[in-house]
C-alpha cells in the first residue's frame, strides 16, 4: 500500500476539527475538500501545504523572523531543553485545571513559533497525566509554521493573523501565550466559558547575561514586566502568578542557537554577534513569570 503524503495525513487530522474554523474572509463555516484545501461555504479556498500546514492569511506578511532563526529555536528547546523548567510548570498547572476532565481538551497556542512548546506540552499531558489534549498552533510567520509542521505531527499548524483568528467563538478550553504579544479581544471570543489563559512574560533578569553585553550602558539593559502583568490582570481574574527562575548551563552550540534566535540580537552588527558566540560565558538566566487567568 502506498504511504500517504504528509499533506494528506495532515488534511485528515484537520478534518477532525474543521468545525472550529471560520473563514478569515467572510466568517462562514469551513470544511476540508479532497484532502487538498480548506474551503468555506462562499468558496473561499485555502490550500493545505505539502508540509501539512494551513496558510489562512490572504496577504504576504514580512517579519524579521527567518527559517534559520526558528530552526535554532527548535534545537535550543528540544536538544538543550532550555525552556523545560517553564513548560514543566505549565503542564502541572494544566493538570490542576483539567486533570479530572474526561473529554479531550482543545488548546490554542497563540504565537506558537516553531511549535516546540505546544508539542511538548500536549505529549506530556497525555504521557504523564493521561489527559487527552488536541492542539492548534498559530503564528503570523510562515517560516515558523513551516518548521513546526516539519517537526511535529498530530497537531494543527496555521499561519494566521492573531488579531483576527480564523476560528468560531468559544472553541478553546485553553489558550497558551508564551513570550508573545496578546490580543485579549480575540482570547475572550475564542475561549469557552470558564476557559483558561496561561501567559508567560519575561522577568527582570531574563537573559540578563546576554542583555548586559548587548545593551551595556543603555536603558535597554533593564526590563520591567509591570505593565504587561497589569494589563493581563485587567482582563482576567488572576488565578495564580508563578515565577520561574533558573540558571541554565549551555554548551557553545546551544549558546549559539540562543544568540541566533533571540530578538535581543537583531540589531547587533555581524562582527559583534560573532564575538558573542565566541564569548566564554556558558550560564544564562531563565527568568519568567507564568500568569494564569480564567474566563469568567
Amino acid at each position: 500500500m502506498k504511504k500517504e503524503s504528509k499533506k494528506v495525513v495532515s488534511a485528515r487530522y484537520i478534518q477532525r476539527f474543521e468545525s472550529v474554523f471560520s473563514c478569515p474572509v467572510c466568517d462562514s463555516e469551513m470544511a476540508v475538500q479532497e484532502y487538498q484545501c480548506l474551503v468555506c461555504l462562499n468558496h473561499h479556498s485555502f490550500d493545505i501545504a505539502k508540509q501539512g500546514y494551513l496558510n489562512l492569511v490572504s496577504h504576504t506578511v514580512m517579519t524579521k523572523y527567518t527559517k534559520s532563526l526558528f530552526e535554532s529555536r527548535q534545537r535550543l528547546m528540544n536538544e538543550a531543553g532550555f525552556f523545560r523548567p517553564v513548560t514543566d510548570q505549565i503542564i502541572k498547572m494544566i493538570e490542576q485545571f483539567f486533570g479530572k476532565t474526561k473529554e479531550p481538551i482543545l488548546m490554542l497556542d497563540s504565537g506558537s513559533g516553531e511549535g516546540s512548546h505546544l508539542a511538548y506540552i500536549r505529549q506530556s499531558l497525555e504521557n504523564d497525566f493521561g489527559i487527552k489534549a488536541n492542539g492548534v498552533g498559530i503564528d503570523i510567520s510562515k517560516e515558523a509554521i513551516t518548521v513546526a509542521a516539519k517537526h511535529y505531527s498530530n497537531l494543527i499548524w496555521t499561519v494566521a493573523d492573531l488579531a483576527k483568528t480564523p476560528f468560531k467563538n468559544q472553541q478553546f478550553d485553553l489558550i497558551l501565550n508564551l513570550l508573545s504579544p496578546s490580543n485579549y479581544t480575540e482570547f475572550d471570543r475564542l475561549l469557552k466559558p470558564s476557559g483558561v489563559v496561561i501567559k508567560v512574560v519575561p522577568g527582570s533578569d531574563y537573559l540578563q547575561e546576554l542583555r548586559g553585553r548587548v545593551f551595556a550602558n543603555s536603558d535597554k539593559q533593564t526590563y520591567s514586566n509591570d505593565e504587561t502583568v497589569a494589563l493581563f490582570k485587567s482582563h482576567y481574574p488572576l488565578v495564580d502568578q508563578v515565577p520561574v527562575t533558573e540558571i541554565v548551563r549551555l554548551d557553545q552550540a546551544a549558546m549559539r542557537w540562543l544568540i541566533e534566535m533571540t530578538p535581543l540580537t537583531w540589531n547587533v552588527p555581524k562582527a559583534e554577534l560573532q564575538s558573542l558566540v565566541a564569548a566564554d560565558f556558558t550560564e544564562i538566566t531563565l527568568d519568567v513569570v507564568i500568569l494564569i487567568g480564567e474566563n469568567m
